[in-house]
């Protein structure tokens, strides 16, 4: 009757070790000794830093058109204990070692201060101390149509706009954004509109990968000397990057198929699953797994070719980034389970199970409730006592047929 809501097409699953990443394990491993930052926000860094110094200049041409590497990413952790600032202030610094510190673009905040530094110059990257003010930035009038230029700009296609009077122009934008952000501000400045119009599908997300550790010592002082060799070895491949000329990417052999099989079986899964903002997401992250492959090649020696395990690797990010997504519409949605979805999931059970159960894709469909919407409610009933699983864990049966008061407290 359906597949189980833990493997839905927002869900990769258990995505093994960690494959050979190169460079960007190195920064992630280094910066994250000297910070005490989380290990998973500095490879989303890594990337960031990847995508700006290729500037624009890696190309793979698909038959659904160019892919360029450039990235929109957020890091979001709860204040202080993460150290997310001073994670993102060691990339600019990395950036700076590597003399690109120049490719960051203004951080107006508005579309026509973004626009017309992109009419002087084309790519770059935008880096937001607080990037929640972007994500709500369409409750604020002079900022409405924000959102959807930087959509617009993501995909790299000719940008047009009128501006005080003049037609502008931008041939090949290549915009990537690196920001942060507390999970409350994330959830106080997100909706469900947001995920469905296409701008949230196109960000990577990074989420600790570990507990803040409250009994490590501080990471040691260096010298000025020691300092400065560690972000010049950062720093080197990125100055490689950017003195390349406009490059077309090619899949050594295995890498196209890997990756063709790999995003066809999840474009299958979210079809089956009836789902289109699963749909949306699978066919981002299809599209982003291009992109960090490209940033991978480029940052570990290999310009101009993609292998079939630098293929692997990006994959592996995708599907972390993938599950990163699972994770944030899991969370979002515990934020809403009241009483009337508490008592529209019991009814469904009680209805449509029996005495045998039935799946859960069965309440979904009857309850009309998304995968992400339906999971707190579930956790919810079963904590009140009124629903139970089978032994499988896979059909779910109705103990009671009414809420008990207090799940409306």
């Amino acid at each position: 009757d359906g597949e189980d809501i833990e493997d839905t097409p927002y869900n990769p699953g258990e995505l093994g070790p960690e494959p050979d990443l190169g460079w960007l394990a190195t920064y992630a491993d280094t910066i994250s000794a000297m910070t005490s930052s989380p290990r998973s926000f500095n490879l989303l860094i890594a990337l960031l830093l990847g995508a700006t110094a290729i500037k624009g200049k890696a190309v793979l041409h698909m038959s659904f058109g160019p892919v360029r590497p450039n990235l929109y990413g957020a890091l979001i952790g709860k204040s202080t204990v993460y150290h997310k600032s001073t994670a993102v202030a060691k990339g600019q610094e990395v950036l700076a070692a590597a003399q690109l510190d120049g490719l960051q673009l203004p951080d107006t905040g508005t579309s026509e201060g973004l626009i017309a530094a992109l009419a002087e110059r084309s790519h770059g990257l935008i880096v937001r101390d607080e990037v929640a003010r972007l994500f709500a930035s369409d409750r604020i009038k002079y900022m409405q149509g924000y959102k959807q230029d930087l959509t617009a700009l993501f995909d790299g296609g000719t940008f047009r706009k009128r501006l005080s009077g003049t037609d502008l122009t931008i041939a090949s934008p290549y915009v990537s954004i690196l920001g942060a952000t507390t999970p409350a501000r994330f959830y106080d400045a997100v909706g469900d509109r947001d995920w469905d119009d296409g701008f949230l599908v196109r960000w990577l997300f990074a989420l600790p990968d570990c507990e803040p550790d409250f009994d490590a010592p501080s990471p040691a002082m260096m010298n000025d000397a020691e300092y400065s060799g560690i972000m010049a070895r950062l720093a080197a491949p990125l100055r490689e990057l950017a003195a390349h000329g406009e490059t077309s990417f090619a899949f050594g052999a295995g890498a196209f198929d890997a990756w063709d099989t790999w995003r066809r079986d999840g474009l299958r899964r979210a079809h089956e699953y009836g789902d289109d903002q699963a749909l949306a997401i699978t066919g981002r992250i299809s599209t982003a797994a291009l992109k960090i492959a490209q940033i991978l090649a480029a940052v570990n020696g290999r310009w101009g070719h993609i292998s079939a395990e630098t293929m692997h690797a990006a994959i592996y990010l995708a599907d972390l980034y993938r599950l990163n997504t699972w994770q944030l519409l899991t969370e979002r949605s515990k934020h809403g389970v009241g009483g009337h979805k508490l008592a529209k999931a019991l009814d469904v059970i009680a209805r449509r199970g029996g005495a045998a159960g039935c799946t859960r894709s069965t309440v979904m469909r009857y309850a009309n409730m998304k995968s992400h919407e339906l999971r707190p409610v579930l956790d919810k009933l079963m904590q009140l006592g009124a629903v139970i699983e089978s032994d499988d864990g896979r059909r779910l049966r109705a103990v009671h047929t009414r809420l008990p008061a207090k799940a409306y407290v």
